[in-house]
């Protein structure tokens, strides 16, 4: 497909000045870097789950193979030929297959939680949004949106702030990545053949990619009404503060200092889980506990 700007190995990323790392913002209102080792071929197979990286313009590239397969294994022979994606100009055949059984194929159906009730269905990690729907927010970090319906307090703010209520239906297929303390955002719209695609490198307050992919996707169709965006980030912000201070006075009213401290060697095991294994061990020292990622000697820490 001509990607050259996606990478699945260390040696990838060793000469390359052009990455962008994640950063957490602190208490202070400092940035703190914080690195990615998840893009090293020896963390297979959680590798695809969470060490791809990539750029936009090579994600636009591989969301016009999935529709220009989706569409042409899709067509008719009485409607119109299909016209070629110029983002696939540089490429001879399109190597993608079976999408229209990624795409068409689900086992997962529900109606979206809002006045509109419209179907949505999820299918191979992508979900099917039909609109106007809540569910554009579907697979976000946002709490007060997306597909978190079961936070009712936040129901009458999440249901008055779908975009599109008056534009008509319009189908979308989406997907949200998250890594390492960053969020991608990907929306495809095959009808239109437009597709949507939001890199973020932090997450501290809610889903940036998300926010922004609902601004394009107003300006990009023309979307009525208008709905502020800005203020739902805002609303955002102030809620998962507000969230993390309940949490911390939970732990404040909670908190036991009394007793004393179990041995942490016993604490020494391996711990597996989406194809990760995490060993805690005895240190080097034999004073400590330490933290080996997929027995990788090489990706030692003290605990």
């Amino acid at each position: 497909l001509g990607m050259t700007s996606t990478a699945v190995s260390k040696a990838q990323l060793l000469d390359n000045p052009n990455i962008v790392y994640a950063g957490v913002r602190l208490e202070d209102g400092s940035w703190e870097k914080i690195d990615h080792e998840w893009t090293d071929e020896t963390n297979s197979p959680a590798l695809g789950m969470l060490g791809v990286r990539s750029s936009v313009k090579d994600m636009m590239v591989f969301t016009a193979a999935i529709m220009d397969a989706f569409l042409t294994e899709t067509h008719k022979d009485d409607e119109e030929p299909l016209s070629p994606f110029e983002a696939l100009s540089a490429i001879e055949a399109n190597p993608l297959k079976e999408m229209r059984r990624i795409l068409r194929g689900y086992y997962w159906k529900f109606h979206s939680p809002d006045q509109f009730q419209n179907l949505a269905k999820f299918r191979l990690g992508w979900m099917e949004v039909n609109t106007s729907s809540s569910l554009t927010s579907w697979g976000s970090c946002t709490r007060t949106l997306a597909d978190n319906d079961r936070y009712d307090e936040y129901g009458l703010w999440r249901n008055h702030n779908i975009i599109g209520k008056n534009s008509g239906p319009r189908r979308m297929f989406k997907v949200t990545g998250i890594g390492f303390c960053g969020i991608t955002s990907v929306n495809i719209f095959p009808q239109t053949r437009s597709a949507i695609v939001v890199f973020s490198n932090g997450n501290n307050c809610g889903d940036p990619s998300d926010f922004t992919a609902a601004i394009l996707m107003q300006m990009l169709f023309r979307l009525e009404p208008w709905v502020d965006v800005k203020a739902m980030a805002i609303v955002e912000v102030i809620e998962r503060l507000r969230d993390f201070d309940k949490t911390m006075a939970d732990l404040a009213r909670h908190r036991d200092t009394s007793r004393r401290e179990k041995n942490p060697f016993q604490f020494c095991a391996t711990y597996l889980g989406l194809g990760i294994s995490l060993i805690v061990r005895q240190g080097k020292g034999h004073d400590a506990l330490e933290l080996c990622l997929n027995g990788r000697e090489d990706a030692v820490f003290p605990l």
